[in-house]
């Protein structure tokens, strides 16, 4: 156990800060103060960091590569959607997100030898335009467009990390962290439905961030157990 400690000291103390800002910010969203959006954006940007010296540690490790480049855009997509206060920035919030999907879909393919990666694009594409014409048919936004096909993709990654387990089952902390990252999603649509109810509108804002920092930071540091 001792060593254990003294090996992994970095990543424990990554854990017990980010313990300290996720149990801040959940306690400063019911006071509703804007110290709370700081708090949380400077959890996801130490998540951040994280990554990247795991990225450092791990010595050119393709997928530790692919998470901090995600976490690069998480940390714009978050920038737009928490701290902008612009609904005109909300769109590009959303697009980054979706970049966010493109790069843990490439871990995925690195984890199964780019294995069938033909014929999980073709699946990913078919969705996308899919989600495109019906949009289109309905007349919906562009904005509820992109969320659509962001959210496609992230469930579709779920979906293609479970099958991850057979050849490690370290890769289910991985599936865990999307599981979470696609339980905060659903109450971001939900927040968007609650028609300005306001004990719904908190109550899903509270859940998307209670579900949401453990998926970045599980996503930040997976490759470290990982490869």
């Amino acid at each position: 156990m001792k060593s254990f400690l003294r090996k992994n000291y970095l990543l424990i103390c990554f854990y017990i800060i980010e313990a300290f800002l996720y149990a801040s910010f959940l306690a400063f969203d019911f006071y509703n103060t804007g110290v709370a959006e700081y708090i949380k954006y400077s959890s996801i940007l130490l998540c951040l960091v994280a990554s990247l010296i795991i990225f450092i540690f791990k010595k050119s490790n393709f997928c530790a590569l692919f998470t901090f480049l995600a976490l690069v855009f998480t940390c714009v997509s978050d920038y737009f959607l928490l701290l902008a206060h612009d609904n005109s920035t909300y769109i590009l919030g959303v697009f980054t997100f979706f970049i966010v999907q493109i790069f843990y879909f490439l871990i995925i393919l690195k984890r199964r030898n780019f294995d069938k990666f033909k014929l999980e694009l073709l699946i990913r594409l078919s969705v996308i335009i899919l989600i495109m014409i019906i949009c289109i048919v309905i007349k919906q936004n562009a904005l509820t467009t992109i969320a659509l096909s962001y959210f496609s993709q992230l469930f579709i990654n779920f979906i293609s990390s479970l099958f991850l387990i057979k050849q490690n089952k370290k890769n289910a902390i991985f599936s865990i962290a999307l599981f979470l990252f696609i339980c905060c999603d659903i109450f971001v649509g939900l927040n968007n439905l609650t028609f300005n109810n306001q004990t719904l509108t908190f109550a899903f804002y509270y859940l998307m961030w209670l579900f949401y920092l453990p998926s970045q930071v599980i996503l930040s540091s997976n490759t470290y157990f990982l490869e």
